[in-house]
């Protein structure tokens, strides 16, 4: 824990050196009054939501169940963590480029460039994480091999939802966060109703 929390330290000493030296030394400019209350209150939203669906099913799982089922949540989650950790910082990249296309209505534009980013990324996650799930699953731990068609399964899930693109981030940069909430609200509505549908069983 004392080596975690120093590791934890110099991270953020490094990230204020950093800071100190890469500042931008031209004065800046309010931007406050350009961003409605609105607005920001709607990213506020859409990121409390994104929480509750990133860890309540771990949450549950363990309250519920136990340690050892909820070890196994956070596993298969943790494949979903793999892809968008892949997936997720360079879809960003493109978003403010998404935001212009979207603008200029080239659509089809950002349809290619979404295909292109996506594909390339899910179908180098999709080897190892559909071809060869006992390595990765006997590197966490042995007790995981007997839950590898779950793993493949949900694993095929993420990688589907991967291949159609930063659908959130597209649709929060062109105007259309009411719409990013309200299917954020039904996925957590659906997650809900399949926990309850499905409290017969452990996992």
């Amino acid at each position: 824990l004392g080596t975690l929390l120093a590791l934890y330290g110099i991270q953020y000493a490094g990230i204020l050196v950093l800071f100190l030296i890469k500042r931008d030394r031209e004065p800046r400019r309010d931007i406050s009054k350009e961003l409605s209350l609105r607005k920001w209150g709607s990213y506020q939203r859409a990121d409390l939501i994104q929480a509750l669906i990133s860890q309540m099913p771990i949450l549950l799982q363990y309250f519920f169940t136990g340690a050892f089922e909820a070890g196994i949540v956070s596993v298969v989650l943790m494949v979903k963590k793999l892809v968008n950790f892949i997936s997720g910082p360079t879809a960003k990249v493109f978003l403010p480029e998404f935001s212009r296309m979207y603008h200029a209505g080239d659509k089809a534009g950002i349809k290619q460039c979404i295909m292109r980013i996506q594909m390339l990324f899910a179908g180098s996650m999709a080897v190892v994480l559909v071809g060869y799930p006992q390595v990765l699953l006997s590197i966490l731990a042995e007790e995981l091999l007997p839950y590898t068609k779950q793993f493949v399964g949900c694993a095929l899930v993420f990688i589907l939802i991967a291949t159609l693109g930063p659908c959130s981030g597209v649709l929060q940069m062109t105007g259309n966060e009411k719409k990013d909430n309200l299917y954020r609200e039904a996925a957590l509505g659906v997650m809900l109703v399949l926990l309850f549908v499905m409290r017969g069983s452990r996992l």
